[in-house]
């Protein structure tokens, strides 16, 4: 990770030295502490796979540069960059995505089957960006992730498995859904008071399009929450996805690509175990309340 670290900075000080400054922020806030599948998913599949190590770290380093890029572009899309910084912000985004693509070059050539995958993954980010958060359908949840895949399907190629991408991929799509899902089961308070659309108040709400009034929105949520099953059915479908996702990499032999994805579902159990607890006790708190009422 480190050698990728300086790699990075290589590479912006190449051709926006005077962005260093900001390609460095960006970089702090996705780090292989929080981005830990983006930075290693090179190194757990093609390791696995019996790829060389500079070639998993050409990988890696193609998949950080490019998730640096497409996040600046999201901050951009979000208007989360200041007015002084928004030329630098595009520069920076279009140079690094540029020498993302310029990474993967070098490793394929124009006939590799990788490039018509890579440009239709790419065609979702754009589309679950454009569409922002006024509406997403279930199938979007993962569109701003789909980029990351092209390094699985890079290392499958590079060892002549590309047949093993297609189960591969769909593992990483249910894995990658789940951890969606969950995002959004944290930050659903936050979301509805930015006017950003949520999958856990769309189904708390039972409406798949944000909008309206963010209060009213907001206790909607509440009530759904306190007297009914809205919190179990969603925390079922992050566990599903998830023990699906985990049971298909550890029958590819993915081991440590398996023990990533365990150790985080055990993590969203834990929080997920708390909120159940959380909400469970407000709502026979409120019903102690409402049957001492006069």
């Amino acid at each position: 990770m480190d050698a990728v670290d300086a790699a990075f900075e290589a590479v912006v000080l190449g051709f926006a030295a005077d962005d260093i400054a900001l390609a460095r922020g960006v970089r702090a806030r996705i780090g292989p502490d929080r981005y830990a599948l983006e930075w290693n998913l090179p190194w757990w599949i093609g390791r696995a796979l019996g790829v060389d190590a500079s070639t998993c770290e050409r990988l890696s380093l193609g998949n950080v540069i490019g998730l640096v890029a497409l996040r600046l572009s999201d901050d951009l899309e979000d208007g989360d960059v200041a007015a002084e910084d928004v030329a630098s912000a595009r520069r920076l985004s279009d140079g690094l995505l540029a020498a993302a693509l310029a990474t993967y070059r070098s490793l394929f050539p124009p006939s590799s089957p990788l490039w018509p995958r890579l440009d239709a993954w790419l065609a979702e980010w754009h589309e679950a960006t454009r569409i922002g958060a006024s509406s997403h359908r279930a199938t979007q949840l993962t569109a701003r992730a789909a980029p990351v895949k092209a390094s699985a399907y890079g290392a499958c190629l590079i060892h002549g498995r590309g047949e093993l991408f297609v189960t591969l991929e769909s593992a990483l799509d249910n894995a990658l859904q789940a951890m969606v899902l969950f995002d959004h089961l944290v930050d659903w308070q936050h979301d509805i008071q930015a006017g950003r659309w949520n999958a856990f108040a769309a189904h708390a709400l039972g409406k798949p399009r944000g909008g309206g009034d963010a209060a009213v929105r907001t206790t909607g949520v509440y009530r759904a929450l306190l007297t009914g099953n809205a919190l179990e059915a969603y925390i079922n479908e992050i566990d599903s996805n998830m023990r699906r996702a985990i049971e298909v990499v550890g029958d590819l032999g993915l081991t440590s690509l398996e023990e990533h994805l365990s150790q985080l579902d055990e993590r969203m159990k834990e929080h997920s175990q708390a909120l159940r607890t959380h909400y469970r006790d407000l709502a026979e708190r409120a019903t102690v309340l409402l049957v001492r009422t006069p």
